[in-house]
Formats: structure tokens, C-alpha cells, sequence
């Protein structure tokens, strides 16, 4: 008896990582035979660079940190491609064997990451949601806005996969040394990391509150994980480049000039409208709708505690703020995908949408109605923006 037991227990830890594994190869096969014909079709380049093609092993700009992976970076102000980029997936990529193409590698780390990170973000699913999330579900991870990502080289799923560790670690009151060491490593990976102090501020303000001085001491130290080694790194690539904020110089390339101020964001997109230039309306209603999108299910969905919920509404308004201040809205569609709690509300309104077509609880017809127009809502916007990614990315919709 013990020994089915253990046998049963065995699946149903593991039902999670074969689920994600599945998605994974799900997703490597839309990436193959769907993603690369499309974007060889169209003639995918890096931003800039009409000569240098790319493919769904390494779309866009992820090429930029397989050249600092094989060439090393350039510092200089004038390659601000090269430092633009944080480091440590260029040092992975570095690290395994150099006969294996660059993309190939680094597309191969994107792979494994996505497997960790679909694990860890149910893990973080169950601790934080009121409502255990089916572990079949990650097989339609792929369908959460941004979520095709995962078919593709990328540093997102990396950044994911550490942001999730970071929230992870404090709330299971881990170590501080671990907590630090998992925010550093977020960071190394993609500034995306700066959503995460808006979080863990808020886990800590409660524990302030409540007079929990240890969780406020690890909270604490997840924030200083993720600064220290940022300004370390900005002061690095300062003195390598020989000149005080190179690193931010760099930055401000890509930034659009805040002619307007705060608002310029919504001018620009207004204007696009305006003028009836889809493919740059569409580019910039991904920078509002999808964070209002997932505020909306956040508010939605039960959580086991509000800190939770004000958790995971903090990751999000931080990255709208960041979005608007920089004026920049390229690619939120899949910034989003380094947000813990973007994946995670996303697969469980699915898995609340289709409980109740499928197996009704009692509700009065009119409920019934609502969450099955809300869930027909949803799964459009996915598919929506499952398209967007497909065919605005060899258009250059993430200029």
C-alpha cells in the first residue's frame, strides 16, 4: 500500500513538469513549422540592420546578446546595442560549448528556462490563489498574451524565471542570502527585474506593518538585490566605456524624447489612430491594454490573501509606469511575460471561464452568461495577440 503511495505522490508532484514540458514542445513545434516559415517569408532583420536576418532561434534583438556572448561587448556609447544589455545570459551562452551556433545555445537556455519557469509560476500559483490552478492549464500557456514567446530565443523567460523565484523565496521566507543572490540574478538578466521592488515593497510594507522584522529584513534584501548589482553594473560599464553615464546614455537611445511630458505615450497613440496607421496603433494599444487586461483579472480571480492580490497589482502598474515614463511602448506584449503574476492570472481565468461552460456551480443564468461572455472575451484577446506576435513582428511593429 505505502508503495502505491508513493508511486501516486511521485505523479502528482511531477503531472506539473510534464505538463510544461509538453507546452514546451508544443510551443518549439509552432515555432518550427509556423514561426520560421512566416518570418523567413517576411525577411525578419534585427531592428536597424536590414541585412541581418534573424529567425524564431533568435528574433529581433536577441542577437545583440549572442554577439556580446562571442565578441564580447563594445564599450562604447556609440554600439549602444552591445550595452544595452545585461549580461548574464550573454555569460551562459558564452559558457556552453562554442561548436554549437551561438542562437542555438542561447535559444536552448530559453528553452529550459521556459520549462522552470512554467513550474515555478504554478508553484507561485499555488501559494498565492485561492483556487488550485489544474496543471494541465500550462499546456495553454502558449495563448496568454506574449505566452508564443516561449517558442522562441529570448532573454523573457530567463527574467521570468527569477522574478518568479524572487516572490517565490519571500513568501516561502527562504533565506536572505538567497533571496539576494535570485534578485541579482534577475537583474543580470533584464532590467525588467525593476518591476519586482514594486512587490516585494509591498510584502514588506505589510510585514512593516505587522511588526514582522524578519520578513521585512528579507524583503529588504530582495530589493538590494536587485539595486546593488544594477548600479554595480551601470558603474561597470561606465568605467569600461570611460566616460560617467555611458550606461544611461546608452539607454536613451532607445527611448523616444518626452516632448509632451508624461503623456506623450497616449498623444503618440491618439495620433496613430488619428492618421489610421494600424500596424503603429496596434503597437501602441499592447502598452494599455494589456496591463489593463491583466489588472482586470487580477481583481478578479481569488486570492488567498489581498497582500497577494496588491502584490501582483503593484508588478503591473510598475511596468505601465515604466512604459509611460520612458514614452517606449515596443514590445510590452512580451515584457509583460517577466511578470509572475501576468501568466498566472491569465491561465486560472481560463481554467474559471471553462469550469463554469463545462461544469456549472449553481449560478443564476445570468452569471452564467456574464463569465461565459468574459471568458469568450478573453480567449479572443489571446488569440488576438497570439496573432500580433505572429505576423506584427516581421512587420516591424516592435519598433
Amino acid at each position: 500500500m505505502s508503495h502505491h503511495r508513493s508511486i501516486l505522490f511521485h505523479f502528482k508532484v511531477s503531472r506539473p513538469a510534464f505538463w510544461a514540458a509538453l507546452s514546451i514542445l508544443f510551443a518549439v513545434l509552432i515555432g518550427v513549422f509556423i514561426l520560421d516559415p512566416i518570418w523567413q517569408w517576411y525577411g525578419l532583420h534585427v531592428p536597424g540592420e536590414q541585412n541581418t536576418k534573424a529567425d524564431f532561434t533568435y528574433p529581433v534583438d536577441t542577437v545583440f546578446y549572442i554577439r556580446n556572448a562571442e565578441l564580447g561587448y563594445r564599450w562604447s556609447v556609440h554600439e549602444p546595442t552591445s550595452i544595452w544589455f545585461h549580461p548574464l545570459l550573454s555569460w551562459a551562452t558564452r559558457i556552453l560549448p562554442n561548436q554549437i551556433p551561438g542562437n542555438l545555445r542561447l535559444y536552448f537556455l530559453s528553452l529550459v528556462s521556459a520549462l522552470f519557469s512554467l513550474i515555478v509560476v504554478y508553484k507561485y500559483s499555488l501559494k498565492v490563489f485561492q483556487v488550485e490552478l489544474s496543471p494541465y492549464l500550462l499546456l495553454l500557456a502558449i495563448l496568454v498574451p506574449g505566452g508564443l514567446n516561449i517558442a522562441v530565443g529570448n532573454a523573457e523567460l530567463p527574467a521570468l524565471l527569477f522574478n518568479t523565484l524572487l516572490l517565490l523565496a519571500i513568501i516561502n521566507r527562504n533565506s536572505g542570502a538567497i533571496i539576494f543572490l535570485v534578485g541579482a540574478f534577475a537583474i543580470l538578466t533584464k532590467p525588467n527585474a525593476i518591476y519586482m521592488l514594486a512587490p516585494t515593497a509591498v510584502y514588506g510594507l505589510y510585514a512593516f506593518v505587522r511588526r514582522d522584522k524578519d520578513m521585512v529584513w528579507r524583503c529588504i534584501l530582495g530589493m538590494l538585490g536587485i539595486l546593488l548589482p544594477w548600479i554595480g553594473w551601470i558603474g561597470y560599464v561606465d568605467m569600461r566605456v570611460g566616460e560617467t553615464g555611458a550606461y544611461w546614455q546608452a539607454r536613451q537611445i532607445a527611448t523616444v524624447p518626452l516632448y509632451l511630458g508624461p503623456i506623450t505615450l497616449v498623444y503618440r497613440a491618439v495620433q496613430a489612430m488619428a492618421l489610421g496607421d494600424w500596424g503603429e496603433t496596434l503597437r501602441f494599444a499592447t502598452a494599455f491594454v494589456i496591463p489593463l487586461v491583466d489588472l482586470w483579472l487580477v481583481l478578479l480571480v481569488p486570492f488567498r490573501s489581498e497582500l497577494h492580490r496588491l502584490a501582483g497589482i503593484s508588478s503591473i502598474l510598475a511596468m505601465l509606469l515604466i512604459t509611460l515614463v520612458i514614452n517606449n511602448p515596443n514590445k510590452v506584449i512580451v515584457y509583460a511575460m517577466t511578470l509572475p503574476s501576468h501568466i498566472a492570472v491569465g491561465l486560472l481565468a481560463m481554467q474559471a471561464g471553462f469550469q463554469n461552460v463545462f461544469h456549472p456551480i449553481g449560478l443564476s443564468r445570468s452569471k452564467h452568461f456574464i463569465l461565459t461572455l468574459a471568458l469568450l472575451s478573453y480567449l479572443l484577446f489571446c488569440v488576438g495577440m497570439f496573432l500580433f506576435f505572429v505576423i506584427g513582428t516581421p512587420l516591424e511593429w516592435y519598433y
